[in-house]
């Protein structure tokens, strides 16, 4: 039998738990799961995505979707490749990766990756 969360109480590492975070504040340091759920994909307006210093090792496909996407901050995760459909993110100029063990070089310019 599940039991139900008192209304207000977000799973952590939902989308609506992380959007609560950043209004809140804290969502800089929010540790969330090591996978962005697919459904990040929509968030159509989102232009700002910062979650540097997680456990993050994967992105989904769906970032893709997040046309309005200006900014991606990802720094000290556990990223080892990115999505080919960040490619789409036409508005997109500035990506951060530092500190990620990939394994092929983002190159935000011709918006490919290449082996490093």
């Amino acid at each position: 039998m599940a039991t139900e969360r008192p209304p207000g109480l977000r799973e952590p590492g939902s989308i609506p738990y992380l959007m609560q975070a950043r209004e809140e504040g804290r969502a800089r340091r929010t540790q969330i799961a090591q996978v962005l759920p697919p459904r990040i994909g929509v968030l159509k307006s989102l232009t700002v995505l910062k979650l540097d210093s997680n456990a993050l090792t994967a992105l989904p496909p769906e970032v893709g979707q997040l046309v309005r996407l200006e900014v991606l901050d990802l720094h000290s995760n556990l990223i080892n490749n990115v999505p080919i459909q960040l490619g789409a993110c036409a508005k997109l100029h500035t990506v951060n990766l530092l500190d990620n063990p990939l394994s092929v070089r983002w190159s935000g310019a011709s918006r490919t990756a290449s082996r490093a």
